[in-house]
């Protein structure tokens, strides 16, 4: 039997029922639908996190870039070999990374470290982790090129290489110095490591001291906080003395009273010049041993292109009295080119290295005491009609009422066949 009341109560509950679960069945196709509307969102919020975290890095890796390559020029700057320039760059350049930067490096980062003459670029590039590579990549890869240069100061032509006493160029009296074309530069770190109490001049292109200074009589007055300079000749020095044999040519002292022509050879027990021109031979090497070359009041030495060494026992020096007479200029070529006297680093004298004014000195290069005192006193000039002359010593002094005139230019470093000697007040730059 039809009844109407319950049948329409029927479709009441079977038109809800449908309508429910249509109801649900539309709230699932939504969440679908932005699920997959939202992985674009989600993949740019990746990249957006990773671009971030890559920019950090990178700006991390280029200061650490930057500090290596200043840390390397000016290590140039100070005249450091190729091998500790490199070293202090791969220093400086690891000591600038944090932790937090370097736990997310895949590997150590690698490193290209160009040396040219004046110019020290490092190249570095490192794979780090993705925060989100599962869903775009594991890996971002990223790289920095930083560049310092050396611009270039004045040649130094008179050096004092002990790094800490007082008085390590100590200019006393009425004697005047002009370094000319070039400047005078001290290592010591002591207050007053330069030092001028007379009524003397000393003019320069520019006096450097890594420490302090005293005295009024400078033109310019010294800059202070400078680098310690590296010894320029140590290793071309080292390699030359090594193919030096310094066996004994002659055994006995050598007085020399009239002119004389002396062969090249090792002369042990002294030299000494009384009277007369003792000539040496063009393209000579001649080593005073276990004994002073001395030249006296009316002596004259002299040689072209020769090479004075000096080695042995504490009694080995050079010696001048006032009015002897040098005339001597340095090998152009050869394991000696450009240095015209030099003591062996060994040696250390009883007595001091003087060189002393009043007659005609000249002497063309330089003049090498790296381990020992060299004085320069007396009056007369020395150095005016040289080239290029140099001084490289452990400490100096000049003293005296005379004029001491050293030059080491540019245009003539060539032509002297000097080595290449350090510059002084270097300044370093990035330039990229």
């Amino acid at each position: 039997m039809f009844n109407l009341a319950s049948n329409i109560t029927k479709l009441r509950k079977f038109s809800k029922n449908s309508a429910g679960r249509f109801k649900r069945s539309k709230k699932g196709s939504v969440t679908v639908s932005f699920a997959i509307m939202a992985i674009p969102f989600l993949m740019a919020g990746t990249m957006v996190v990773d671009y971030s975290n890559a920019i950090r890095t990178k700006a991390v890796l280029q200061a650490a870039a930057d500090a290596a390559v200043l840390a390397a020029a000016t290590a140039i700057a100070s005249g450091q070999d190729d091998q500790n320039k490199t070293k202090i760059a791969l220093e400086q350049f690891a000591a600038n990374l944090p932790d937090r930067i370097k736990r997310n490096f895949i590997g150590e980062p690698k490193t290209v470290i160009n040396l040219p003459s004046k110019e020290v670029t490092l190249t570095a590039t490192i794979d780090t982790k993705a925060y989100f590579g599962s869903l775009l990549r594991d890996v971002i890869s990223l790289k920095v090129v930083s560049t310092a240069i050396v611009n270039n100061g004045t040649p130094i032509c008179m050096l004092a290489l002990n790094p800490s006493v007082e008085k390590a160029i100590y200019l006393n009296g009425t004697a005047d110095v002009v370094a000319s074309g070039c400047a005078v530069h001290v290592n010591s770190d002591h207050s007053q490591a330069l030092v001028e109490d007379g009524t003397g001049l000393a003019t320069s292109e520019q006096f450097c001291v890594r420490g302090g200074y005293e005295g009024t009589g400078f033109s310019p007055l010294p800059a202070k906080g400078c680098f310690k300079e590296e010894d320029p000749l140590a290793t071309k020095m080292a390699t030359a003395w090594a193919t030096v044999d310094t066996t004994c040519t002659v055994n006995h002292k050598t007085i020399i009273k009239s002119d004389t022509t002396l062969d090249p050879g090792v002369y042990c027990g002294g030299v000494d010049i009384k009277s007369g021109t003792l000539t040496l031979k063009e393209g000579g090497i001649y080593v005073f041993r276990d004994g002073p070359l001395a030249i006296s009041a009316h002596g004259t030495l002299r040689g072209v292109k020769t090479t004075i060494l000096f080695t042995g026992d504490s009694s080995t020096r050079l010696t001048t009295q006032g009015g002897a007479n040098i005339d001597i200029s340095a090998q152009t070529d050869g394991p000696f080119s450009g240095v015209a006297i030099a003591m062996h680093e060994s040696v250390t004298p009883d007595k001091v290295n003087l060189v002393t004014g009043g007659g005609y000195m000249s002497i063309d290069g330089i003049v090498y005491f790296p381990k020992q005192h060299l004085s320069i006193r007396g009056n007369g000039v020395i150095g005016e009609d040289t080239d290029q002359f140099a001084i490289i010593a452990d400490t100096i002094t000049v003293k005296g009422t005379g004029l001491l005139t050293i030059k080491i230019t540019a245009e003539n470093e060539s032509f002297s066949h000097l080595p290449e000697l350090p510059k002084s007040l270097e300044h370093v730059a990035l330039v990229k």
